[in-house]
């Protein structure tokens, strides 16, 4: 059992129960924690059906025709990454996404090119799934884009036939 102090409600603290092999439930059970700030947003449920995980889709071509280091290009992804969790900030499954730290989901997944990546974008921006496309500055060239946490039911279906990269 953890009690978590910085995270309360009118200074009420959630109690995390460990299950397990790969379970994990938040039960809405609160304990007074006294002077304690107040909880923008507390998620008091998680299963592994309803995993919040984020997308992150890469160019390929930035390692094998741009010839880019490994270091610049993971840097695409962690700018992507940052500016979809600050855009959609306020969404309830990202403030449950970054309300546990210790259990984010990542996929990484690679599309062939900028004609690929804008495709891929036109799609999601066309199905309403919120999403942040990264234009490389001084550049101006688009090098990834990454979705906000979402249920996996609810978003994989967009990402079917992509690799892992």
């Amino acid at each position: 059992m953890i009690i978590n102090s910085e995270r309360t409600v009118d200074g009420l603290a959630p109690v995390l129960f460990r299950l397990p092999v790969g379970s994990l439930l938040i039960y809405p059970l609160l304990v007074a924690v006294p002077n304690s700030p107040p909880l923008i947003s507390l998620p008091f449920s998680y299963n592994m059906s309803s995993t919040l995980l984020q997308y992150i889709v890469i160019r390929r071509d930035l390692s094998t025709v741009l010839n880019w280091p490994l270091g610049a290009i993971v840097a695409q992804g962690c700018h992507a990454a940052t500016a979809a969790l600050h855009t959609f900030r306020e969404h309830a499954n990202t403030l449950a996404y970054l309300n546990q730290l210790d259990r984010m989901h990542k996929v990484v997944l690679g599309v062939s090119d900028s004609q690929d990546l804008q495709q891929l974008a036109s799609r999601l921006s066309e199905n309403r799934i919120d999403h942040y496309l990264w234009i490389e500055q001084p550049e101006n060239v688009c090098t990834c884009l990454a979705t906000r946490p979402y249920p996996k039911a609810e978003i994989q279906s967009y990402f079917k036939g992509l690799k892992l990269l």
